[in-house]
């Protein structure tokens, strides 16, 4: 077994987002509250994630063989 952490962009996909509902594996919909992520020039960014959908993420995993 071997463990890891998440980077940002595995974070801002893991589950189901509970602000603006989109399923595992999809990037939230940034228009629907504030999603955060990296800014340019002050403008929303075009993919984000939402503080719950976060918070809810693991920082690490256990990777096993399947």
């Amino acid at each position: 077994m071997r463990e890891r952490e998440l980077s940002f962009d595995e974070r801002s996909k893991w589950g189901d987002c509970p602000v603006c509902g989109v399923k595992d594996g999809e990037p939230c919909h940034s228009e629907v509250g504030f999603a955060l992520g990296v800014n340019v020039n002050g403008k929303r960014p075009t993919e984000g994630a939402h503080l719950g959908r976060l918070q809810r993420a693991p920082f690490r995993v256990r990777e096993v063989a399947a």
